[in-house]
This record gives structure tokens, C-alpha cells and sequence, in this order.
């Protein structure tokens, strides 16, 4: 649980991949954006292996860890239960 607690005192966004995100099992990393306060950041995304997004659309929602701006994680849906945000 250590390495969650960065996830929680991080920004959520959603993120929009510049490219559609493919259907696979496999970690993947991608560019994308997200806006705060009307200013466009580009970032690097990750998702972990074989789990599924939260998604809104062609969105994802990822955090912003604070000690890699550049960088987000990318929340599925097992991540964002065992963070509490999900039932």
C-alpha cells in the first residue's frame, strides 16, 4: 500500500491518449494530454497489464503523481477499488 499513497495525494485528470488506445492484455504506454485551468499538459501514460481503465468515452482517468509531472498512471477499475473509489 506504500506505493499507492502517492496516487492518492496526486492530481486526477482525464486523459486523452493522442491515439486511439488498442485492445490488448499487454502494459502499454502512450502520449496524451490532459487540460488544468485552460492550460494543455502533454504527458507519457502507462497502464498496467491485462486491466481495464476507468474510462469516460475516449477518455481516461489517470493521476498525476507529484514527483513525475510528465508521467501519470493510468487508474483501472481494480486500482480504483482496492484506492476505495469504487465499490
Amino acid at each position: 500500500m506504500a506505493d499507492l499513497a502517492p496516487l492518492r495525494k496526486g492530481l486526477l485528470v482525464w486523459l486523452t491518449p493522442d491515439q486511439p488506445l488498442p485492445e490488448t492484455r499487454n502494459e502499454i504506454v502512450f502520449p496524451a494530454s490532459y487540460y488544468r485551468d485552460d492550460v494543455r499538459y502533454e504527458v507519457r501514460a502507462r497502464v498496467r497489464p491485462g486491466r481495464a481503465p476507468v474510462r469516460n468515452g475516449d477518455k481516461v482517468m489517470a493521476a498525476v503523481v507529484p514527483a513525475r509531472p510528465r508521467w501519470v498512471r493510468v487508474i483501472d477499475e481494480d486500482l480504483a477499488r482496492t484506492l476505495g473509489w469504487f465499490e
